[in-house]
């Protein structure tokens, strides 16, 4: 049985040791993994000697693989971009390792994890490809639902497929404009935008 000696529990976050309960006859033997310093916040069953594990590193997410039979404790993947909710989290399999996988500059997306790479198995990112509407993207620097990278993303695929956009980014607020001055703010761009993009063409 994996477990995780926690050094933090906060939040539903449990984070620290990785130890292997090895339970028989004669009672219970707990060993110490040693990640390299990796903080590890999930773990799963491969099979009987294999397991996987999840965690953090500093700034970094880390997905690795423990043999039991070799001792050895390979990791797959290090890097910001990040698997799960608040902390990393995978669902392990011998097949490969799930996850939804998201960061900064990447919307969303479930992806697989293996040795060898890191597969999207399908992407959530806006393609913009056939968009022509001039669009004037709206967002909360502090949004927690729909982070502010999305909508930087938004911007970049508009712009890339030649859509004429504008990002405005309200530093101080969350999912939606509440404050009274970025209401005013945005109050008062939106009838600027329409007039410019809906202004009558000349008189036939």
């Amino acid at each position: 049985m994996a477990v995780v000696e926690a050094f933090c529990s906060d939040r539903k976050v449990v984070a620290g040791d990785f130890v292997l309960l090895v339970v028989d006859g004669t009672g219970t033997e707990a060993a110490r993994i040693d990640t390299n310093g990796v903080d590890v916040t999930s773990t799963g069953r491969l099979d009987e000697d294999w397991l996987g594990w999840a965690g953090i590193a500093g700034p970094d997410t880390v997905v690795g693989e423990y043999d039991r039979t070799f001792g050895k404790v390979p990791e797959l993947r290090r890097g910001t971009e990040t698997f799960g909710g608040r902390h990393p989290e995978l669902s392990f399999s011998a097949h490969g390792h799930a996850g939804v996988r998201h960061g900064y500059d990447r919307c969303p997306e479930p992806a697989v994890v293996t040795e060898q790479s890191v597969r999207t198995i399908t992407s959530l990112s806006h393609p913009g490809a056939d968009v022509r509407t001039p669009t004037l993207v709206t967002a909360g620097a502090l949004d927690r639902c729909t982070p502010a990278g999305q909508a930087r993303e938004l911007l970049r695929a508009l712009v890339e497929a030649g859509a004429e956009s504008t990002l405005v980014m309200c530093p101080r607020e969350g999912h939606g404009v509440r404050a009274f001055s970025a209401l005013i703010d945005h109050c008062a761009r939106l009838p600027g935008w329409f007039d410019k993009q809906m202004a009558p063409g000349p008189a036939a």
